[in-house]
């Protein structure tokens, strides 16, 4: 499993955009948006858990980067109270993994956070099955 320092990081994809939370209510959807005015809600507090995996915490609103229930894919990514782990996994860039759910299916059925098939502005995270290609990836700017 690939490692990273914990502290606050920008989490994104290849082009700048950003995993951003606007809303602290539970269940509120991750967006992919380019960077804002208000940068704090576009931080994300990266910590180890005790076995291996990582949370990722909102500096804006305190919430988790989750989802509700179980994971199956086209689940929305969403704010939750409740500290969800995940794995990262190493993709071809430094600093640049797949966040993987934890403890599922491994190959062709395991899930990770990807942009959403709905076609909305502004874009919605969600769970999609695992692909090869460094679309998926996501890229860890450390703000320290």
């Amino acid at each position: 499993m690939s490692q990273i320092p914990p502290g606050p990081y920008h989490i994104q994809k290849h082009g700048g955009q950003l995993i951003t939370f606007t809303d602290a209510e539970n269940g509120a959807p991750a967006l992919l948006l380019p960077p804002s005015g208000n940068p704090k809600d576009q931080e994300w507090q990266v910590q180890r858990a005790s076995d291996g995996g990582y949370t990722f915490k909102n500096t804006q609103t305190g919430k988790y980067l989750g989802f509700e229930g179980p994971p199956e894919v086209n689940k929305l990514i969403v704010t939750t109270d409740e500290p969800k782990e995940w794995e990262l996994r190493q993709s071809n860039g430094p600093f640049t993994f797949f966040l993987v759910v934890p403890g599922g299916p491994v190959g062709p059925g395991e899930l990770i956070i990807d942009l959403s098939d709905l076609l909305i502005f502004p874009p919605r995270l969600a769970l999609r099955p695992v692909q090869s290609s460094n679309s998926a990836a996501w890229q860890f700017q450390s703000l320290h």
